[in-house]
């Protein structure tokens, strides 16, 4: 547990911010950042919800919205088409459930576009619901520092849970996110700024001279 407490208290000096990246003023904003963010960064996707809020705020005004002016606005995002088509089902979707958004695991993961990394982030950081989201960045971590030996996404996601307290759950995502997003990269990951070099046995860690 030393290990353990000691991993999540160093990401938290070096990374003390408990707030995602993705701009967003409701739930509904924020699954559709999170919709967008799929396979690109979320300065491109904040890029782009800017005018995308402006324009269709809420469930309401983009289950209405045109397609070919959906795509416009988010064109500079990988897989656009697919995002606009999928963000606008999804307004549908939750105007037809009387303008709710359900906070079930289950139910977001019916609505067109949403994994189960997006329906955890916004569990966590929507309502406040304890989960751990896992992309490819806390995949990678986790497993570079022996966190899980777990093959999969999800086994990671149910390792993780074990070890750390509920109530960290959140902050742990954004923690290891950001640790393997600027520092624990996937390719060319800077090991001379790593605090846990030491004890990491990771085939991608780098001698350092």
């Amino acid at each position: 547990m030393e290990r353990i407490d000691y991993i999540y208290d160093t990401l938290g000096k070096i990374f003390p911010s408990n707030k995602g990246d993705l701009e967003y003023g409701s739930v509904f904003q924020l699954l559709v950042a999170v919709i967008l963010s799929a396979q690109t960064t979320d300065i491109a996707v904040n890029n782009v919800t800017k005018e995308l809020f402006e324009k269709y705020p809420d469930a309401k005004a983009l289950a209405k919205a045109d397609f070919e002016d959906v795509a416009e606005i988010i064109k500079t995002i990988g897989l656009y088409n697919t995002k606009a088509k999928n963000i606008i089902e999804t307004s549908k979707i939750i105007l037809e459930n009387n303008n709710v958004i359900e906070p079930d695991i289950k139910w977001l993961m019916s609505l067109p576009g949403v994994g189960r990394k997006t329906a955890n982030v916004v569990l966590s950081e929507g309502f406040k619901i304890p989960r751990i989201a896992v992309d490819t960045h806390v995949f990678r971590v986790a497993r570079r520092l022996e966190l899980s030996r777990a093959e999969t996404t999800l086994g990671v996601e149910e390792d993780l849970m074990k070890i750390f307290k509920q109530e960290k759950w959140g902050i742990l995502h954004l923690r290891l996110l950001r640790f393997g997003r600027y520092i624990c990269k996937a390719r060319g990951p800077l090991c001379e700024k790593c605090p846990f070099f030491h004890f990491c046995t990771s085939e991608d860690k780098k001698e350092l001279v």
